[in-house]
């Protein structure tokens, strides 16, 4: 015997769920936090003030790879290293990724980046390492295409709820050595 979920069919579960939404939304809009979501990962409203300058970096090292890079993309690799590593990394891989693709695609974002890069069939690897060198973040994202790869990084140092990051890029292709 098979019956449909009935989890929100009474009024005051309706009530209910109307308010609990209304709640997310607001605290989405006043403090940044994501609960929930089907489709992105939660975000508390403590995490959410670390994240939202490293997922402006994210998506800034993505931009500007992906205006590098015209041929078809095969894998992107994304290395977090540091303080940085600690945190939703999930998160910050969504906004890279809808940064790399939207130079090709207008209306990618950071919920359908995932979902429209493995459609076509572009493989993500997420890398976190706890080692810290000279910076207290590192994050560097390396595009593979038939030909070439290319790759951008970032040195991130934190303070209170501002990031300071710089970014360089490297391009490499099978005839010429890694600047």
């Amino acid at each position: 015997m098979a019956t449909p979920h009935l989890g929100a069919s009474t009024n005051e579960a309706q009530e209910n769920v109307a308010l609990q939404v209304a709640e997310q939304m607001s605290d989405y809009l006043v403090r940044g936090a994501i609960t929930n979501a089907l489709n992105f990962p939660s975000i508390t409203a403590e995490e959410a003030p670390l994240l939202k300058p490293f997922i402006a970096l994210a998506e800034g090292l993505g931009s500007f790879a992906g205006q590098l890079t015209d041929a078809p993309i095969s894998k992107v690799t994304i290395t977090y290293e540091g303080a940085v590593a600690g945190l939703k990394t999930r998160a910050l891989t969504s906004a890279a990724i809808a940064g790399l693709l939207r130079p090709s695609l207008v209306d990618v974002n950071v919920v359908s980046a995932p979902t429209v890069a493995a459609h076509r069939g572009i493989v993500i690897d997420e890398v976190t390492r706890a080692a810290v060198g000279d910076y207290e973040s590192f994050m560097t994202l390396t595009v593979t295409t038939a030909n070439r790869s290319v790759r951008s990084a970032a040195p991130c140092s934190t303070t209170a709820s501002r990031a300071s990051c710089r970014s360089r890029a490297s391009r490499s292709t099978p005839n010429s050595r890694r600047r």
